[in-house]
């Protein structure tokens, strides 16, 4: 691919020019072509600044004032050179301007692109640029929340960086800023110069005889005659040569021009480095040096402060740059062999985050070639059909149709689609990070619904039920999952009424198809700032559509709340579920299907279905498709591969049937609810203040989830393997063959005894389960 990089090509600076080179090379060492992408700089915020970079004869009077009177010969001349110095080393770079469409992405990064110190640059956030962004190590430098609001770019900001392609953060700083701007958490990775081997910068340099003492700081620093006494102490008591590279100190011994490439190279044979920048203190730590990091706020605290911590070198830093501080601090010996490892593991995450961002790229420009493409037929993880890509594509171009192992999958249609790329920026399948919190984080509580009719009616406790009557009350809306009996479907509908409630309880134990809802829904949340929801769903579908909804600007208007996933099957064994019923019942017509009805108990449910006066039961031990769930076998890929169900939650609160022995003695029904997030936990109270639920217990994470199933699935192989044939458009008996044939025989012996299991009747196994757990109450 040709690849863009997008960042301060043009500034005196060594450490800016050494990370664009870094870069490069890394890119050309994969097979990329790559350019520089150049543009006008913004100076806005910063007057003094456009005149010192503008060159212009007409500033000829700034430039004798500002630099030759106050400043000296000595710094106006070696800046002089410096300028020139870079610019002859620049010329080995392929230019093109920042908008061109010549080009397959950009790379913005690295360094302090996102900062607004002199200006606000609209493309470094993504806007204008013809390709997908990649933003790669960028940082937000000492800018701020409030000062990005304080100078009205804020907007600005926070739509590009939502809209983006792909984003990391380089430092801690930039990456709680982004999240808090988009709700995007984005993964930290290294400056490029640490991602880099390095080997295209061991160039020769003029040798400096004696052993010598880097001094790397801007100009305008270490000119306190305090710390400047510090240092020449230091160096006169150990014999050594103080060099400033690449920037000008009259009191150094040593004032040496250089390109960022020579700069670098000084680094490997010097004595020892003091530095206060945070490419000084990289290029000190890649070459193994003795080195003393000072921290000035004046500079940027943030990134020299994260960079210490990664590295795990904060007992190199000065408290202060005295005579004390520098013999105490290079005394310390550095243990390079562990930093190194810290180094290395997160060079590793950082080349994969970046090599998976362009491989996205690779795939987005291949989709555009492609018609009725899979959004995330790149990518190791399957099409979960959340949903997510339907809600913000603008041209309608993207919808969920089912494939031919009965799935629902996101396929876009190349006559509308534009290419923007906002489906594969809220695709799960795309980010290499999970976010979201952990549950054991999250407060539990063992709960149910005040009123006995709702637990009655409902799967577990009836606390879904009670979310969404609540918000029904304060004027909001509520959706939900309802089985929609004319297409023996499930889908996602919107309540508005109490009385849509109802359709909405109960576990459907299928793929819910949530297109149009959640795309109402978004639509109208951004449209009315008052629009509020209650929204339901499994972890995959709220993962998606959270990330929509922060994208947006309208995740505080949400109230997600997501189910324990065991995972959905295939709709070929539902369709002849309906099969075997229908020919039983008489009727192809359902006018009631309730996957877990409590016939005897909470424990004891069953599949139910009315048609008419007739009712068919289906037992959890004898039913198809009971038996064929359990097994795992003929569940979606994506379920498979699932990152979202697991211990990780996007929502504010997350739903379950308080399973185990602790109210194994109930008969009717216990909610476990995650209280994920401050949303989550207000919601609750409100429910208690309401008196709309009974607060049982506090529940244990550890004894919660151990009840559900966490650990994924073990029979990948066979999995792939049924899911051929089913594709092949083979009978789904002929599909279930093929899996019972491929089990284990401790598998095969536990499908046997649970169907034996159910010669002893419905209402007496309830009788000996709550004779059994009483039992063991008094026990405990």
């Amino acid at each position: 691919m040709i690849v863009g990089i997008l960042t301060h090509y043009n500034v005196n600076n060594q450490g800016a020019q050494l990370q664009m080179y870094a870069m490069k090379h890394w890119l050309e060492d994969l097979g990329h072509k790559v350019v520089i992408l150049t543009y006008e700089k913004n100076f806005d915020f910063d007057q003094s600044e456009e005149q010192k970079n503008s060159g212009s004869v007409s500033n000829f009077g700034y430039y004798i004032k500002n630099y030759l009177i106050d400043k000296g010969v000595g710094l106006t001349a070696f800046n002089t050179l410096k300028v020139l110095t870079h610019k002859k080393a620049f010329k080995q770079f392929e230019t093109l301007p920042y908008d061109t469409m010549d080009i397959d992405c950009v790379i913005i990064g690295s360094d302090e692109v996102f900062s607004i110190d002199v200006g606000c640059n609209h493309m470094m956030y993504g806007h204008g640029l013809q390709v997908p962004a990649i933003a790669y190590a960028p940082s937000f430098g000492r800018s701020t929340e409030e000062l990005l609001k304080e100078y009205h770019c804020y907007e600005l900001i926070r739509s590009g960086l939502s809209e983006m392609f792909r984003l990391s953060a380089r430092d801690t700083h930039t990456q709680m800023m982004i999240q808090n701007m988009t709700g995007r958490k984005v993964p930290l990775v290294c400056d490029p110069v640490l991602l880099y081997d390095g080997k295209a910068f061991n160039v020769p340099v003029k040798p400096v005889k004696k052993g010598y003492m880097i001094v790397y700081s801007y100009d305008r620093n270490m000119v306190d005659p305090k710390e400047i006494k510090a240092i020449k102490l230091y160096a006169k008591k150990h014999g050594l040569t103080t060099v400033s590279l690449g920037t000008y100190h009259k009191w150094c011994d040593r004032n040496i021009v250089c390109n960022a490439e020579e700069w670098y190279s000084y680094f490997a044979d010097a004595e020892c480095v003091l530095t206060d920048t945070f490419h000084g203190s990289v290029a000190a730590i890649k070459n193994h040096c003795k080195a003393a990091f000072f921290i000035r706020e004046s500079i940027n605290a943030f990134k020299m402060e994260s960079l210490l911590e990664v590295t795990g070198l904060q007992k190199q830093r000065l408290k202060a740059l005295t005579p004390n501080q520098l013999e105490k601090v290079f005394s310390q010996e550095i243990d390079y062999a562990e930093v190194d490892r810290k180094i290395e593991a997160l060079v590793k995450s950082s080349s994969q985050y970046l090599k998976e961002s362009l491989d996205a790229v690779s795939a987005f420009h291949t989709g555009k070639k492609e018609s009725g493409r899979n959004i995330s037929a790149a990518s190791d993880y399957s099409c979960s059909g959340c949903g997510a890509c339907t809600s913000v594509c603008p041209e309608k171009a993207v919808r969920l149709k089912m494939d031919d192992a009965g799935f629902y999958t996101a396929v876009v249609d190349e006559e509308k689609c534009i290419h923007c790329g906002k489906c594969q920026k809220v695709c799960s399948c795309y980010d290499s990070v999970i976010e979201g919190m952990d549950l054991h984080d999250a407060e539990i509580y063992a709960v149910q619904s005040k009123n006995p009719d709702i637990v009655r009616q409902c799967s577990s406790g009836g606390i879904a039920h009670e979310l969404a009557a609540q918000a029904l009350k304060n004027n909001k809306k509520a959706v939900g999952v309802v089985y929609n009996t004319e297409t023996d479907r499930a889908e996602h509908r919107i309540a508005e009424i109490a009385e849509q409630l109802a359709a909405f309880d109960g576990s459907k134990y299928l793929q819910s198809n949530p297109e149009q809802a959640f795309r109402q829904a978004l639509e109208d949340a951004k449209k009315d700032k008052a629009a509020c929801y209650v929204v339901f769903g499994t972890p995959c579908q709220i993962a998606g559509f959270a990330k929509t909804c922060s994208q947006a600007g309208v995740r505080d208007q949400f109230l997600l709340a997501e189910i324990f996933c065991h995972g959905v099957p295939s709709y070929k064994l539902w369709d002849e579920e309906c099969r075997r019923i229908s020919k039983k019942l008489g009727t192809d017509r359902f006018d009631l299907v309730q996957f877990r009805y409590k016939k005897n108990d909470w424990h004891s449910y069953c599949l139910r279905v009315d048609a008419g006066e007739k009712t068919f039961f289906g037992a959890r031990e004898t039913d198809l498709f009971w038996q064929v769930y359990f097994e795992n076998i003929l569940l979606s890929d994506s379920c498979y591969k699932c990152r979202m169900r697991k211990e990780v939650s996007m929502a504010d609160i997350r739903l379950g049937d308080y399973w185990g022995r602790r109210f194994q003695h109930r008969s009717d029904g216990v909610s476990a609810v995650f209280a994920c997030t401050k949303r989550g936990k207000e919601a609750l109270n409100e429910l208690e203040q309401a008196g709309r639920l009974i607060l049982l217990e506090f529940g244990n994470a550890d004894e919660m989830l151990a009840a559900q199933n966490m650990d994924g699935y073990h029979q990948q192989e066979l999995h792939d393997k049924a899911m051929g044939v089913l594709r092949s458009q083979a009978d789904v008996m002929e599909v279930v063959k093929v899996c019972r044939k491929g089990m284990t025989g401790q598998q095969k012996l536990k499908r046997i005894l649970l169907k034996a299991s159910s010669v002893v009747p419905d209402d007496m196994r309830a009788k000996l389960r709550k004779a059994n757990s009483s039992r063991m109450l008094r026990k405990r």
